[in-house]
């Protein structure tokens, strides 16, 4: 019985062994916690700019398929991008035209860019924000006053439209839409100095 009573006494962790487990974890979730924000960070803005890529996507092959023109908002004020079918093609989501869907931005994204670049670039404004048209023959209207992209290391030319969204740790994506006849969507990321395509000369994006 004594033997029984010793035996339960020793089972368990001693005071020692806590704080030893205790430290280890402390250690883990320190040297993890970084790299987890990141990746948070990350999802939210990355996930938003494919998102706004395959909206104006979806937007483009609605007005083709339904042979009405469409169009895309963009609200920096409600922080949301919103598609509808514009039947006359005038920019404002008027009564009995249909709204597709409202998409709206992860907390902590914004509309913005780097380096006093503007969030909108290149789009059609009013008071109420900007949009962009999408044609029956699945072109693009934008403004006189375009985005200009370096496509492939060559001279920078206009005939884009472009949605920039950043972070609060200074990590920007931006969306063009462009040229207009054709409207094909492509991502880039902010390296510091210049915007990049994923994997443009073998490198991978780099996060904050």
């Amino acid at each position: 019985m004594r033997s029984l009573r010793y035996a339960q006494r020793q089972s368990g962790f001693t005071l020692l062994e806590l704080l030893i487990v205790i430290l280890f974890i402390a250690m883990l979730v320190g040297f993890g916690l970084p790299a987890l924000q990141q990746m948070i960070h990350r999802s939210r803005l990355e996930g938003a700019a494919r998102e706004a890529g395959v909206l104006c996507q979806a937007t483009r092959l609605e007005a083709i398929k339904s042979s009405t023109p469409t169009g895309i908002r963009f609200d920096a004020g409600t922080s949301s991008m919103t598609a509808w079918i514009d039947t006359n093609a005038n920019g404002t989501i008027d009564d009995g035209e249909r709204e597709l869907t409202e998409r709206i931005l992860p907390a902590q994204v914004t509309f913005s860019g780097p380096d006093a670049q503007p969030g909108l670039e290149g789009f059609q404004t009013d008071d109420e924000g900007a949009w962009i048209t999408f044609n029956t023959d699945g072109s693009i209207v934008l403004d006189d006053d375009t985005c200009e992209i370096d496509v492939h290391g060559n001279d920078p030319f206009g005939g884009y439209g472009c949605m920039r969204l950043g972070d609060q740790r200074s990590n920007f994506i931006q969306m063009s839409i462009g040229p207009m006849a054709t409207a094909t969507v492509e991502l880039r990321k902010w390296n510091g100095s210049e915007w990049h395509l994923f994997g443009e000369e073998g490198e991978p994006w780099e996060w904050y």
